[in-house]
């Protein structure tokens, strides 16, 4: 066990504080700030003071400058903003070092939720991530899509929610990165695997009028009793299994039988393989490229850390986000102790079974949501790599081999958006 128990990667402590002079026309002594990447806290003077801005930033002693200093950003484009020296006066700027964008984000949301948390909630719902639901299991299997937050979403719907709350048992596909990815993922499943096209139909099972996709044959029909339920759940477990085992090894599978299907002169068969090994192409999209079980999303994520050559080792627990160790590629025993401590957490907690309802409290589902983000940032941008566990287990060559990676980190070399959320908290 480690000795002590890993930290929630959005409690990096306050760094550097600059204090603000009274007096307008005394200069702050903006070296006090770090020349760095960091998430900044505008305070206004007062008992208690008042949050008046917070702010990423890929150097906190440039932020300070270019809000306060005299050449500030007058532009008309900026004339709605509010006097922040004058907001300030009195007051001071905190300032949190961070190391990475995904880190930067962890915190500013924190701080914001303690802060400003009326516009925390708008920047949380901006950065949702949306899922697939299926149950294999169900008497009649639907798919459905969901932010988990807002309950399911039929597949062609835009609003309409379903048991909102709390998610039922079941496979959380995901994530993809909005609304109109999840419905292209269940209509490519669907296509790619010849599931039913009109759940009002399965539901008639086995009484009911087959569609025209039964005489096109692109569908056994479950609905009318051609194909039995039981088979039909099978391959609406297949499906799922294809999109989160990895698309390109249902392909090379595919095209092994469509070989040797070939190969015995079963020519028909190969070709309807083929079309099959065809619709599969439809899976591998980026925007389907991280898709997994949510039940079972256990993950290191190698970062740059913010000490000059050191990595920070971040284990993602379903979305719970802990700092477990820095790791240092030219000292293999650092990755020996971050595995150590992954491990160790996750023997904790052992992953639950899809087969239970799942209810996620809001602040997981944001940091979900903002590691989902993260995911789909371009990944020279992202400066960060993941390291998925076997079994639950992590591999000490695999982090140095993603520390090396990621390389020692360089005055701004952290790419940060610039996020800001202005109000009085």
């Amino acid at each position: 066990m480690p000795e002590t128990a890993p930290q929630p990667l959005d409690a990096a402590p306050v760094s550097h504080t600059m204090v603000v002079p009274a007096d307008a026309a005394v200069e702050p002594d903006y070296p006090a700030l770090p020349d760095a990447p960091a998430v900044c806290v505008f305070e206004s003077a007062g008992t208690p003071p008042r949050s008046i801005l917070i702010a990423t930033t890929a150097s906190a002693r440039d932020l300070a400058r270019r809000r306060f200093g005299v050449g500030a950003d007058t532009s008309p484009a900026r004339s709605a903003r509010p006097d922040l020296h004058a907001l300030c006066l009195g007051g001071r700027v905190l300032a949190i070092a961070v190391g990475s964008s995904l880190e930067a984000d962890a915190v500013y949301l924190r701080q914001a939720r303690e802060r400003l948390p009326h516009l925390a909630r708008v920047v949380a719902e901006r950065w949702r991530a949306w899922f697939v639901h299926v149950d294999p299991e169900a008497e009649f299997p639907q798919w459905t899509k969901t932010n988990l937050s807002i309950g399911l979403v039929g597949k062609r719907s835009a609003s309409t929610a379903i048991g909102g709350g709390s998610l039922p048992k079941g496979l959380i596909l995901g994530p993809v990165p909005d609304k109109d990815a999840a419905g292209r993922l269940i209509e490519s499943l669907i296509d790619c695997f010849d599931l039913c096209r009109y759940h009002n139909l399965l539901v008639q099972a086995p009484r009911a009028v087959a569609c025209a996709y039964k005489e096109m044959g692109r569908c056994p029909a479950p609905c009318d009793g051609s194909e039995t339920m039981v088979r039909y759940r099978e391959r609406v477990a297949a499906a799922a299994a294809a999109i989160t085992l990895g698309v390109d090894g249902a392909i090379a599978t595919a095209q092994e039988q469509m070989q040797r299907a070939a190969a015995s002169e079963q020519f028909e068969a190969a070709a309807k393989i083929q079309k099959e090994i065809g619709r599969l192409r439809t899976l591998d999209k980026p925007a389907f490229s991280q898709v997994r079980t949510l039940h079972s999303w256990r993950e290191l994520l190698v970062l740059p850390g913010a000490a000059k050559g050191r990595c920070t080792g971040a284990l993602f627990d379903r979305g719970a986000l802990l700092r477990i160790a820095d790791i240092d590629s030219a000292d293999p025993a650092s990755a020996v102790a971050a595995c150590e401590a992954a491990r160790a957490w996750l023997a904790r907690d052992p992953a639950p079974s899809p087969r239970d309802a799942t209810s996620i409290p809001p602040d997981t589902i944001d940091t979900i949501a903002l590691v989902s983000r993260w995911l789909f940032t371009p990944k020279a941008r992202r400066k960060g790599e993941v390291v998925r566990s076997a079994d639950g287990r992590f591999e000490a060559e695999d982090l140095l081999g993603a520390a090396a990676s990621v390389g020692r980190p360089k005055k701004h070399a952290v790419e940060i958006d610039g996020q800001e959320i202005e109000g009085a908290g």
